[in-house]
């Protein structure tokens, strides 16, 4: 079944026929991508301020209300526990039953999606311009200005790297919040930011999709492998398939599938949305 949100005011959940099975209706605009618990609960946040728990046959669970647009796509973790951000500047942390954990508060509104780290740190961009790391209690770990005020989610590859779009620069930053490289991907300040979030590959390789439209393998923040043109800025995510191949869409009506031979990489959280299913739970590391 595939689950989406939509401008309507409505979450869809479609047969892989493309029957309709259920739609579900908010107060608001549904731009953020729904996380799925292990149970089929499917999570997410609308435009009307409200976060909800909805059953896998599409009838409310619960509800929980803050202060701004929840635009953030949530994140599962391995206890349940439900993360997301909104533009009332706070990160939540919710139990299962729609009950407030904690919540942490930040100087701009969150907009991206969280990553959790296989030690349960939570990963996540504020537009204040910093990137955070937050213990599973809410405590933060630490916290690092990159400047960065785009809708790039950070992603986890080898070694607990992160890895985060930060306008016209890719950062590559260790679990313990010092940087290990920058990548210039456009080589003036105020050329077109990226707003994608990338993929960390099984490779050590990270690959990024630039604000001027092309798709590029990274190595160690030393030089580009190979590189795509999508023809015009693209806002979407790289999806990469066990076998290796990358699906991009770009600014046109183009889908396209690239022919690689590199997996996603082995960690908790390589691309947006965590898995190629896009639930938003972490996956299993061996």
């Amino acid at each position: 079944m595939i689950i989406f949100g939509s401008r309507d005011h409505r979450l869809y959940a479609v047969s892989p026929e493309g029957r309709k099975q259920w739609e579900f209706k908010t107060g608001g605009w549904v731009d953020a991508s729904p996380a799925i618990a292990a149970d089929g609960t499917v999570y997410f946040g609308s435009w009307d301020r409200k976060f909800y728990a909805v059953s896998g046959v599409g009838a409310k669970k619960w509800e929980f209300t803050t202060g701004g647009a929840i635009v953030s796509s949530a994140a599962i973790d391995r206890a349940g526990v439900i993360y997301f951000g909104s533009h009332d500047r706070k990160l939540y942390a919710l139990n299962p039953d729609g009950t407030k954990r904690w919540e942490y508060a930040t100087r701009g509104p969150i907009i991206s999606s969280p990553a959790i780290g296989h030690d349960g740190t939570i990963y996540f961009t504020s537009l204040d311009g910093s990137l955070y790391a937050l213990n599973p209690d809410g405590s933060r770990k630490w916290q690092l200005r990159t400047g960065s005020i785009s809708q790039s989610s950070p992603v986890i590859g080898l070694e607990e790297t992160i890895y985060l779009a930060g306008n016209t620069n890719c950062w590559a930053i260790a679990a313990d919040g010092t940087v290990k490289w920058q990548w210039p991907i456009w080589k003036e300040a105020d050329g077109p930011w990226a707003q994608a979030t990338w993929a960390a590959l099984a490779n050590g390789n990270v690959l990024v999709v630039t604000g001027g439209g092309l798709m590029v393998e990274l190595e160690s923040g030393v030089d580009w492998v190979w590189n795509f043109g999508l023809f015009g800025p693209s806002f979407s995510s790289p999806l990469v398939g066990p076998d290796g191949t990358v699906y991009q869409t770009g600014l046109h009506t183009f889908l396209y599938a690239v022919s690689r031979s590199v997996p996603p990489a082995n960690s908790s959280w390589p691309m947006f949305r965590a898995n190629p299913q896009r639930t938003g739970r972490v996956v299993a590391v061996n």
